[in-house]
């Protein structure tokens, strides 16, 4: 009996011995690297890659070492490396339920997804892992965990099946947590840094057909508590503060080559991102926040300063109490990007629908020219208020006033679809006011500076009430529009091309405009019209238009003719047409062409004239009235140059009050061998002048019969 307790005594002591042993063998490095060298041979075998760590040092009681932990995929390109990864937890761990993670560091690490196709350089592992039968759930260890170090992170996404790269750098991350509860699904953060952080987008042609989409590619589930995507497992998370600083976002579009020239929307990139987050919290699928955050944008877009209450979830990111700031511009009130999915970004343009109530707005021109290059030399400061939505190239603005400086203000409601390419605009405008000077117009709409003829300049101000729609070079207006030449109604379509003349349709009222400065001729001053025109060209030279309508006033050499009409068309300073007058001083009814394309009008039609007033209408210095029927061919704008022939009958022609008696008179001038030669005939009198003299010579002696 002795002899068997000591037996059994000696292999006690053996059996403790050797555990003894193998427990401080497995303390040293040694046998641990040993160890861990067999586990990551016999997977690279298993796997046909290449699986290693460098070193590996555990202390079984409270942490773990990990240096060089490499991973490759099939391809035998890097899919994880891990410079050095550090744990620490509380003693005795593997005894308790509670584990308390005091430290979790990672440094110079790599992970890098990609595919080509359907599937993803990572599915060896998940088929080589991801056997075996489910065990039944047991409690779970409640895990806490106090500090996370991250320095050098860099996860790339490389999916060619969908057509979209996603790469995040960051330098360095610091957790200083409070509470990790696994089980209750709750972290609550005291603090935490990010340093130098980048995301990036890169978006192109992928190799999925349009078949193989699924149609919530299409069909975005709307974001509610029974469809969570960024959190489905309802998790709560609170940051009391988050620093960030020195980051960057950029979307990036292949095959169109980015431009620091102005806002590129497929190719975004903010960079000096620095921000200050207060009670960030995570909510259903919302992140909320306080926020402070200063950046640049590769145009030159700086942004000072942008305080707001922010909530960020799947489908939108909203601004309340907005406070934007850059160094000419500030926002404030409300402002919201909206967007079926957060892919939507890199087509900022086309998807992200914008929504800003602003109050007292105060915008530079300067930072609006980074969406509208046009604006760059405009310098105005401008002041908004108003309700904006839709995306950037369908933008709509509802009771909006604008105000630039004492000469441009705008009130009412726009709709415009083509921005930021502002040639190729659509305009719905519906203006309850609208004024502005041609200096600034000309900063708005470049081209209307290289029209010379006609005087756009001459109008100098201009004051519209109405509705424009249309693009800037093919539009239509309807509304009242003054100007310093005068008051324009207009229900017009205007066609504005690079090459070739303006067209234009519709109708058209004029109150008192100075037609003649506008087109640059000196005979011809105000006119109030009405009627319909259909032309082309707005230069003299060029000018072709169908008119039918009435003239109130028209001014023509000093008068001011009242009560016209006409029909007929106007091409290169004639009129070819019917013309009807009801002036007290020119009652008549021609048709026929006038033509005052050259120095010297010229006059070729059929006239009955129940009377004209020579004097007072400026033709003639003395006082002469006619009246009868008569063919004019002639030209001349005074009686002194008269040339052509004059057919009148049924005629009446007083002198000063002298009736001269005659009823009929066929008068034919012409220049001779540098004379001028005159041929009358009449029911009076046959007559043949030769030489020089002028028609009031000629007349003085008609007194005396």
């Amino acid at each position: 009996m002795k002899k068997f307790w000591k037996i059994t005594r000696t292999t006690l002591l053996v059996l403790i011995a050797l555990i003894l042993f193998l427990w401080l063998a497995l303390q040293t490095s040694l046998v641990q690297n040993w160890l861990v060298g067999q586990v990551t041979d016999k997977l690279s075998r298993d796997l046909h890659t290449t699986v290693e760590i460098k070193h590996v040092d555990f202390s079984f009681f409270d942490k773990m070492n990990l240096e060089g932990t490499l991973i490759k995929d099939l391809n035998k390109d890097t899919l994880l490396y891990a410079g050095v990864l550090t744990v620490s937890v509380n003693d005795w761990f593997f005894f308790k339920d509670n584990i308390e993670l005091k430290y979790i560091g990672l440094k110079d690490a790599y992970i890098h997804l990609k595919r080509s196709d359907s599937t993803w350089n990572t599915k060896f592992l998940a088929d080589y892992f991801g056997g075996g039968s489910k065990k039944d759930a047991s409690k779970p260890i409640q895990l806490d965990l106090k500090m996370i170090d991250l320095d050098n992170i860099h996860f790339l996404q490389e999916d060619g099946w969908r057509g979209e790269d996603m790469e995040m750098k960051l330098g360095k991350l610091t957790v200083d947590a409070d509470k990790v509860d696994l089980a209750s699904k709750t972290i609550h953060i005291r603090s935490l840094l990010l340093a130098k952080p980048i995301y990036a987008i890169t978006e192109y042609e992928g190799n999925r057909p349009d078949s193989l989409i699924p149609k919530d590619d299409f069909h975005k589930i709307k974001n509610d508590t029974a469809h969570l995507r960024w959190n489905p497992e309802h998790w709560s998370i609170k940051i009391d503060d988050l620093s960030l600083t020195d980051g960057e976002f950029r979307t990036i579009k292949k095959g169109d080559p980015p431009t620091d020239a102005y806002f590129d929307g497929s190719n975004i990139r903010f960079f000096n991102i620095q921000g200050k987050f207060k009670d960030v919290r995570l909510v259903n699928d919302s992140i909320l926040a306080s926020v402070n955050i200063t950046a640049k944008e590769r145009s030159g877009l700086e942004v000072t300063q942008l305080t707001a209450a922010v909530r960020f979830h799947p489908e939108a990111m909203e601004f309340d109490k907005l406070d934007l700031r850059t160094p000419k511009s500030r926002l404030h009130n409300y402002f919201a990007m909206r967007y079926d999915s957060f892919d939507e970004l890199s087509s900022f343009i086309s998807k992200v629908k914008l929504e800003g109530n602003f109050d007292n707005a105060e915008l530079n021109s300067d930072d609006i020219a980074y969406f509208a290059p046009p604006l760059q030399k405009w310098k105005k400061k401008i002041r908004v208020q108003g309700r904006i939505t839709g995306t950037v190239e369908d933008l709509q603005a509802k009771n909006l006033i604008v105000e630039a400086g004492n000469n441009t203000y705008l009130n009412g409601n726009i709709h415009m679809t083509g921005l930021p390419e502002i040639e190729k605009t659509y305009i719905d405008f519906d203006a309850n006011s609208f004024r502005t000077t041609y200096i600034d117009a000309v900063a708005l709409i470049p081209q209307l500076k290289e029209i010379t003829q006609p005087r756009l300049d001459l109008m100098e101000f201009l004051r519209f009430k109405g509705n424009f729609t249309g693009f800037i070079n093919d539009f239509v207006t309807y509304g009242t529009l003054e100007t310093k030449l005068g008051t324009i109604v207009s229900d017009l379509n205007m066609k504005l091309p690079e090459k070739g003349n303006t067209r234009y349709s519709g109708n058209l009222q004029t109150n008192g405009f100075d037609i003649g400065r506008f087109f640059g001729m000196d005979e011809v001053g105000k006119i109030s019209f009405k009627g319909k025109v259909d032309g082309n060209g707005v230069k003299m030279n060029n000018l072709t238009a169908k008119l039918d309508g009435t003239v109130a006033e028209l001014d023509i050499n000093g008068y001011t003719y009242r009560n016209l009409s006409l029909r007929g068309t106007i091409a290169k300073k004639l009129f070819n047409g019917n013309f009807a007058s009801n002036d007290p001083n020119f009652d008549a009814v021609l048709e026929g062409l006038i033509d005052f394309s050259k120095e010297v009008p010229k006059f070729d039609f059929v006239a009955s004239i129940q009377k004209a007033d020579l004097q007072k209408i400026k033709i003639t210095k003395d006082p002469i009235e006619f009246s009868g029927k008569f063919r004019f061919d002639f030209s001349g704008n005074s009686i002194d140059n008269f040339l052509g022939d004059a057919h009148i009958y049924d005629a009446n022609l007083i002198h000063k009050g002298t009736r001269l008696p005659f009823d009929s008179l066929t008068v034919e001038s012409k220049v001779l061998d540098n004379n001028k030669v005159i041929t009358v005939l009449s029911n009076e009198f046959d007559a043949a002048l030769v030489g020089e003299f002028t028609i009031n010579e000629l007349l003085r002696p008609s007194r005396h019969f």
